[in-house]
Formats: structure tokens, C-alpha cells, sequence
């Protein structure tokens, strides 16, 4: 007698097959909204930091910081387009527990008219600050985004009074190398020990050796080189990566140019009424120029002897123009 073999009902298999399809669908739509949710939810934190970045500017030498708590694990990513002003672009992407940890960044929010000095992070807390860039009167605000923690070994006086007064958690001075917490990312002055390395090479007339130099970075893969003049931009150099610190810089020979220009037809006007701005007219139009000149990349050192002599110039004056 022959046994009959179990046997799976058609409608049965059939009922299997359409719910691991529709299950799958459920899923993939699920994931799919979640990927638009992330990307819109970027793109908001995106937009909002690139308002927060606007407001922190400061009238006085001194500088000014805040601490800005993200709500998750973020990525931030600036990069700067030089044409003329120009701008700098800003991009987020945020850790999630759900599908992929990290996925593509939100849209791009855009920012004129601010110069931000950073470099690719990852982190959950931005600290923020800026210093007033002067040349010799105010050319703009420059802001600094830093997510990592620095290390800064033996700074002179300068640097030392300035980080004590920012009291940023991120930022630590120490006299040693070896006092350094582990991770942070070195800083050293006149000396080639460190990730990076600050020379000052101001030997002349000058109040302080650090008013200009080179800023030599070696945290990442390759050696790179930049020339700062003045502190605020020696910080840029030490917070930035040298792509994104020479367009900025660039971005504000273009705008210092400009700025001159305005400055050298105020003088015009001023001499005209008996102020005797004549001279300081024709120094402002020569910085203007030189400026100009350095839109186009180089040495911004070149252009200290020029701000100088307008600085002087106006300094001796009745009717000051700036």
C-alpha cells in the first residue's frame, strides 16, 4: 500500500510569499522615511547652526565664546567657495540607531558674508568663538567652530591670557607636551614637536614676535604650511585646514580691498573740507591694490608695511577717518 507524502497547500506557500512581500515593502518604505526624515532633520540643524555662527561677532579686541550642545552625535563639514566675497557651505549628517549610522548630509545651507574657520568634525558639542580681524581698522568678524580638544604647550603671554578668559573646556594650556590629556590635538610655539606648530617671525619693530609668522600643521597625512599675519589669524590657521584658510583668506583681501576703497574716497571728501587727508587718500588707494593683489593667493605678510603706513598716517591726523 502506497503512503501519500505530506504535502504543503498551494494557498498556504502562496500566503507565505505575499507576506514576506509585503513585509519587506513595509520595511523598505519605513527605511525610506527614515532617510527623509534624517535628511530633512539635517538640514534644519544645518540651517540653525549656520544662524547661530551669524550673531557671535565682536566689537573689541578681545574674544567671545559660547558652547552650542548638539542633540546627537554630528558631522559637520564647511567648505568655502572664493569668488569675490564669496561664501562658505555648510553640511550636517547625525548618528542614528536606526538603518545606517551615518547617511548622506542634509542640504547644503550657505553663509555670506561670515568668515568661519573650521575643518571636517564629529562630535557633540560646538564650541564657538570670534575675534575682530583689523587691518588696521575692522575688516570683519572671523569665527572659529571647534569640536576637538586642543592642546596648547608653553603659548606666550598672548595666547595664555586669551584662552584663560575664553574658558572653554576643549582648550587647555600646559608647559609640557607630556601633560597633554590623550587625543587632543597638539599645539606648539617655536618648537617642531607638536601636530602643530606656530613660529613667529615678527623680529623687528614689533610688540610681539607671534605678530606674524607660519603655522605648520602635521596633524593629518601630509605637512602643510600657511602664513598668518596678526593673532586672529593665527588661530584661523591652527582651526582650519589650509584649503579652507587660504580661500577664506583670500574672501578677505577681497573684502579689506574693497573696504580701503571706501575708506580712500571718505579721505577725498575729508581733504576737500580742509582736513588735510590728501596723504592718507593715496596710502589707502595703495592698499586697496595690494589687497587686491592678494586675492589671488601669496604671502599676506607682504601687505603688513602697507597697513602700517595707512595706520600711521591716520594716527597723526586732526580729522581721522577710521
Amino acid at each position: 500500500m502506497t503512503e501519500k507524502k505530506a504535502q504543503i497547500p498551494f494557498q498556504f506557500v502562496f500566503a507565505i510569499i505575499v507576506g514576506a512581500v509585503i513585509l519587506f515593502l513595509a520595511l523598505f518604505a519605513v527605511s525610506r522615511y527614515m532617510n527623509i526624515q534624517r535628511y530633512q532633520y539635517d538640514t534644519e540643524l544645518a540651517a540653525k547652526l549656520s544662524v547661530l555662527l551669524n550673531p557671535i561677532e565682536s566689537s573689541i579686541a578681545s574674544a567671545v565664546a559660547t558652547r552650542i550642545d548638539l542633540p546627537v552625535q554630528t558631522r559637520m563639514q564647511l567648505s568655502c567657495v572664493y569668488s569675490g566675497i564669496g561664501r562658505e557651505d555648510l553640511k550636517i549628517a547625525t548618528f542614528s540607531t536606526f538603518g545606517k549610522k551615518w547617511q548622506e548630509y542634509g542640504a547644503t545651507q550657505n553663509i555670506y558674508n561670515k568668515y568661519v574657520f573650521s575643518k571636517f568634525q564629529e562630535g557633540k558639542v560646538l564650541y564657538v568663538f570670534s575675534k575682530p580681524f583689523e587691518m588696521p581698522f575692522k575688516v570683519a568678524d572671523l569665527t572659529y567652530a571647534v569640536m576637538q580638544d586642543y592642546c596648547f604647550v608653553n603659548p606666550p603671554d598672548k595666547v595664555l591670557s586669551e584662552l584663560n578668559e575664553l574658558n572653554m573646556s576643549n582648550m587647555h594650556a600646559v608647559y609640557r607636551l607630556g601633560e597633554c590629556r590623550k587625543g587632543s590635538r597638539t599645539v606648539c610655539f617655536q618648537n617642531s614637536a607638536c601636530e602643530i606648530n606656530v613660529y613667529g617671525q615678527c623680529f623687528g619693530l614689533c610688540e610681539d614676535i607671534y605678530d606674524y609668522g607660519i603655522v605648520e600643521n602635521r596633524a593629518d597625512s601630509k605637512v602643510e604650511i600657511v602664513y598668518y599675519l596678526g593673532l586672529p589669524l593665527m588661530y584661523a590657521a591652527v582651526f582650519s585646514d589650509s584649503e579652507m584658510y587660504k580661500c577664506n583668506v583670500q574672501r578677505l583681501m577681497s573684502r579689506l580691498s574693497l573696504v580701503s576703497k571706501l575708506y580712500a574716497e571718505k579721505s577725498k571728501l575729508l581733504d576737500a573740507r580742509g582736513c588735510g587727508t590728501g596723504k592718507l587718500r593715496e596710502k589707502m588707494s595703495v592698499l586697496s591694490t595690494q589687497a587686491s593683489y592678494l586675492t589671488k593667493g601669496g604671502n599676506i605678510q607682504m601687505i603688513n608695511d602697507f597697513v602700517k603706513q595707512a595706520e600711521n598716517e591716520n594716527n597723526g591726523l586732526v580729522c581721522r577717518v577710521f
